[in-house]
């Protein structure tokens, strides 16, 4: 991959990262009850393999939901992360 690739794809995975960490942190705030926290529902190797599916999709520029804004696929992963449905986000 040349650099600009790279540096690209680079971007895209860190904004994924502080965007997932951002709406944690706000589902945390927003739905703590009694001191109970939502807890990751998801093995390592399924959360890489959505991740890993999302980056690809970015990286050569095609989407399987093009229809779906940023914000409802950060919605949809983190309730599939913190097991509130057990939909993949990446499935049809």
């Amino acid at each position: 991959m040349s650099q600009t690739v790279i540096e690209i794809w680079t971007v895209g995975l860190v904004q994924w990262t502080i965007a997932i960490a951002i709406i944690t942190i706000a589902l945390i705030r927003k739905r703590k009850v009694m001191n109970n926290y939502y807890k990751i529902e998801r093995t390592e190797d399924e959360i890489s393999d959505v991740l890993n599916r999302a980056a690809d999709a970015e990286e050569f520029g095609t989407s399987d939901y093009p229809g779906m804004t940023y914000e409802q696929g950060i919605k949809a992963f983190a309730e599939w992360l913190f097991g509130e449905t057990e939909d993949n986000p990446l499935e049809d």
